[in-house]
């Protein structure tokens, strides 16, 4: 009797993994959704920023506790969160309960996350791989795959071609169904950051501390901008195009010839992207501060200090900016002023860019927990006195 009942858990475990953890299949009537954060930094320009509803408080709405770490950029997709994993694995979750709907096997590692087009799906594997691969997630079908030495950590869809960045110098336009190139650059110089797009034109970082500009239909390059130090995470793009560099410096360039609006200093290393909306520019460096500057003109609007290196890249929100650093700390600060609004401690080092729907706001910490700020299914908001303890998920 009692070996029966083993067995008798064993088997209802073994279902219920399968259940949770099978290959994912895109429903078609999902399509229909919106799909408010498919690329690396939510739109093809990078701004890192949206507008929505949420109310900026931390109340946790569900947790999910992983067995990998985030292995490159979320996306937010037809209602669901895309979770790219250290094995070899993207894991895909309800977006307002945070369920575990299934996974996207990965052949190798995977170094620029997930990114979305209609039911298609891109993924770049790393070094000893070398490739770009797309599947259909309606079948789940391999579609193509194309050998891309070390693709940059993020890809973007313009002209309904996938925009990739190799190790190699060459910036490659693919067909989205066939994987065929349909034009490629060659900037003689090493690519290790994604692109970003914007104006007709596409703007590369590459070594040598340089930005590239290439139309976004033939490649043809029309410009290079001089930068004084490397830039590690892409621009942004809105009126002018905004990077942040390895030294400190941040540059505003117009997109038309690149010539140099503004530029300032922060006073550390950047490591991170900017978050652009359309009045300021927010952008976090080292030394654990976020710094916003007036998008037009440069000038210095107020700065945060958290208690260590901000490496994840801020998010703005409509009225609000979430930065997080590696101490696990999660702030919630006014757009305008700086004045701090919410603020929590996570367990793990916030080192991937938190993402968002305009309702709820989802952070990936190194420990392989995913928290969900916001509203859940039942649209619920928690008093102070009830907020769940992100620590543990418990109340």
């Amino acid at each position: 009797m009692q070996r029966l009942f083993v067995i008798l858990v064993l088997t209802c475990c073994s279902i219920a993994l399968i259940s949770c953890g099978g290959d994912y299949k895109l429903k078609r009537d999902r399509l229909a959704e919106p799909s408010p954060w498919p690329y690396f930094r939510g739109d093809i320009a990078a701004t890192g920023a949206t507008d929505g509803s949420w109310n900026g408080r931390l109340n946790v709405a569900w947790q999910h506790r992983t067995n990998s770490k985030p292995a490159g950029p979320l996306t937010l997709y037809h209602g669901l969160l895309f979770y790219p994993g250290t094995k070899n694995k993207v894991e895909i979750f309800e977006l307002p309960t945070g369920k575990l709907t299934g996974k996207v096997k990965i052949k190798g590692h995977n170094q620029a996350g997930l990114i979305m087009h209609d039911s298609l799906a891109f993924y770049a594997l790393g070094p000893k791989k070398n490739r770009v691969e797309a599947v259909n997630l309606v079948n789940q079908k391999d579609l193509w795959d194309r050998p891309v030495k070390d693709a940059a950590a993020g890809t973007i869809v313009v002209n309904n071609s996938l925009i990739v960045g190799s190790a190699t110098g060459r910036i490659l336009a693919l067909d989205l169904f066939d994987g065929s190139i349909r034009w490629q650059t060659d900037t003689e110089a090493r690519i290790s950051t994604p692109a970003s797009a914007g104006h007709g034109l596409i703007f590369q970082p590459v070594t040598g501390d340089q930005i590239v500009a290439v139309t976004d239909t033939s490649g043809e390059e029309q410009y290079r901008v001089d930068l004084t130090a490397p830039v590690a995470k892409p621009v942004a793009v809105g009126d002018l195009v905004y990077a942040g560099a390895i030294d400190g410096s941040v540059t505003a360039f117009r997109p038309s010839d690149g010539t140099i609006a503004w530029s300032a200093d922060v006073g550390a290393p950047i490591w991170t992207a900017p978050a652009l909306d359309s009045r300021y520019l927010i952008i976090g460096h080292s030394g654990g501060e976020a710094v916003c500057f007036d998008a037009a003109t440069g000038r210095e609007r107020w700065r945060f200090a958290t208690s260590k290196v901000l490496r994840a890249s801020p998010l703005i929100i409509g009225p609000y900016v979430v930065v997080g650093s590696l101490a696990g700390e999660l702030f919630v600060l006014t757009t305008e002023s700086g004045d701090l609004v919410d603020s929590t401690t996570l367990r793990g080092a916030v080192a991937t860019a938190p993402v968002t729907d305009g309702r709820r706001v989802i952070v990936a910490t190194d420990d392989g927990r995913i928290t969900c700020f916001g509203e859940s299914d039942e649209d619920y908001h928690a008093t102070a006195d009830q907020r769940i303890d992100p620590q543990d998920g418990s109340q």
